[in-house]
Parts: C-alpha cells; sequence; structure tokens
C-alpha cells in the first residue's frame, strides 16, 4: 500500500538535507492517515462481493 510512500521518505532522508526531509516526511504520515479509508475500503471483501 504505502511502500511508495516508503521509498520517498527514505529517498528524502538519504538524498536532501533534514530542512527538505522533514517536510516530505510530515506529507507521507498525512496521506497515510488521511488514505486509511480508502485504503481499507479497496481491500475489503465486501466491496468486491459487489
Amino acid at each position: 500500500m504505502g511502500s511508495q510512500l516508503v521509498v520517498a521518505v527514505v529517498g528524502s532522508w538519504s538524498v536532501w538535507p533534514a530542512s527538505v526531509a522533514i517536510p516530505v516526511t510530515v506529507l507521507a504520515a498525512a496521506t497515510m492517515v488521511t488514505e486509511r479509508r480508502r485504503w481499507m475500503w479497496l481491500l475489503s471483501v465486501k466491496r468486491r462481493a459487489d
């Protein structure tokens, strides 16, 4: 699910200074929180039955 977000965070910390990596990390965390409901819906068995 969040493999692209993990790669973005790891890559930002390995390439950019902390002043850029911190906002990337915060944005990735916010995305994980706000998209959780959608991911659960996409993975639900009930949706597949419809």
